[in-house]
């Protein structure tokens, strides 16, 4: 399977999985087509509004605050020519139970409209990296149209062929992951016909989220670079943080290509280094962030983060044996983790690193609070590392076996070390 990355279409054989987070998942309805469970239908109770043999031009707002500047997402269907709305056959076969998704369209005739086209326009998206999926199935034999797919107004070099069959069984996805560089940036997505001849090409739902992450989590080292010592692929956090630090680190997920971290802790130390089952991790545990009592905690704030659900696994180790302090996290003011301590000893067996999620609206910074809650020693934080998921939601499954049969993982989440 051929894969490109941001700005290009990807035409797949398969559907894709609706994530849980920030998603706009839309079905266009016939005026008297049935809504797909989950999805908001196009436009009010009578379905998308075309009259046949004229040119489309509709819109409608679809509330999403994590991806829209003003809390809708406006879009447009358009054509060049003619274009019609219909109610076909129930769909059967292994995605019956998809009927109300696939059964009713907007679509163009080829044979009678010549080099026609149905173009979504987007607009009020936030700044970011996006994934548009489009569905495409006609459940009544009339000939299929091949279209190119086109990314504001540049010829992707992908296509997509209208599938005609009543049991639906693939049926047909387009994928084009975009970048909206400022807000409110319009961005328009056309399934254009090679030329006259092709006969039939539709669209039956779409779906807007975030696009999945194209680098690896974002690792970062208390390492206070002019004295410690920097683990190999981690980027270098190079302040103590006792006065408050601020550095930005390049990321896929930052707002403008870059994560804003600020640090504040009452110590920063250099120990010896990890022994044993954790040597070649000793770059990373032996310096970092730390506190010596209960009435002190370390903070993080990551600002600039793209909108989404985030995986964090944070590492702590004392490799002074001097007790092992136990810690709580909060992220935002809300409880997350509860009862660690903090590993001890210059060759562990274990380390703390709890892993957990948490959500970033776009617009305002995450705050990440290490408080230690009693036993004794140091509470050191080491480093960290965080990613981007998407979780999908299990109910909406449609193809699971041709995902898996092409080994496509349960969506977008990766774990970190």
């Amino acid at each position: 399977m051929e894969t490109r990355m941001l700005g290009t279409a990807i035409t797949l054989f398969l559907l894709s999985v609706p994530t849980a987070m920030g998603a706009v998942l839309v079905d266009i309805n016939g005026a008297e087509g049935p809504t797909m469970s989950g999805y908001t239908p196009w436009g009010n109770s009578e379905g998308l509004v075309v009259s046949d043999d004229t040119a489309m031009n509709e819109s409608h707002a679809f509330a999403d605050a994590a991806l829209s500047t003003d809390g809708t997402v406006d879009v447009t269907l358009t054509s060049l020519s003619d274009s019609y709305e219909r109610n076909y056959t129930n769909v059967t076969g292994s995605l019956s139970d998809h009927n109300n998704l696939f059964k009713d369209l907007v679509l163009f005739n080829d044979l009678r409209c010549g080099n026609n086209y149905i173009q979504v326009q987007l607009d009020d998206l936030k700044a970011g990296n996006y994934r548009f999926t489009g569905y495409h199935v006609l459940t009544q034999n009339s000939g299929a149209a091949t279209v190119d797919i086109y990314l504001n107004g540049t010829d992707t070099g992908q296509d997509v062929t209208q599938l005609i069959d009543q049991s639906a069984d693939d049926a047909r996805a387009s994928v084009v992951d975009f970048t909206v560089a400022s807000d409110n940036d319009p961005v328009t997505i056309r399934y254009q016909a090679h030329s006259s001849g092709g006969n039939h090409f539709g669209l039956n739902a779409f779906e807007l989220d975030l696009a999945p992450p194209t680098d690896g989590p974002l690792r970062v080292d208390f390492s206070r670079q002019s004295v410690g010592l920097l683990q190999s692929g981690w980027e270098g956090f190079g302040h103590d943080g006792t006065s408050g630090h601020t550095e930005s680190f390049g990321s896929w997920f930052g707002t403008d290509g870059t994560v804003e971290l600020t640090a504040q802790a009452a110590y920063w130390r250099d120990y010896p280094a990890v022994t044993g089952t954790f040597a070649a991790d000793s770059h990373l545990l032996r310096d970092g962030l730390l506190v010596n009592n209960n009435s002190d905690n370390i903070t993080l704030t990551l600002d600039d983060l793209t909108a989404g659900i985030y995986e964090m696994t944070t590492y702590h180790v004392n490799t002074l044996a001097n007790g092992g302090r136990v810690f709580d996290i909060y992220v935002d003011g809300v409880l997350t983790e509860t009862g660690l301590t903090t590993t001890n000893g210059t060759s562990p067996t274990t380390i703390t690193a709890p892993t957990f999620l948490f959500t970033a609206n776009g617009a305002d910074p995450v705050t990440l609070l290490f408080d230690p809650t009693g036993g004794s020693g140091h509470l050191h934080l080491s480093g960290f590392a965080v990613s981007w998921i998407a979780i999908p939601e299990p109910t909406t499954f449609l193809v699971w076996s041709l995902l898996a049969g092409l080994g496509i993982g349960m969506g977008w989440r990766r774990r970190t070390k």
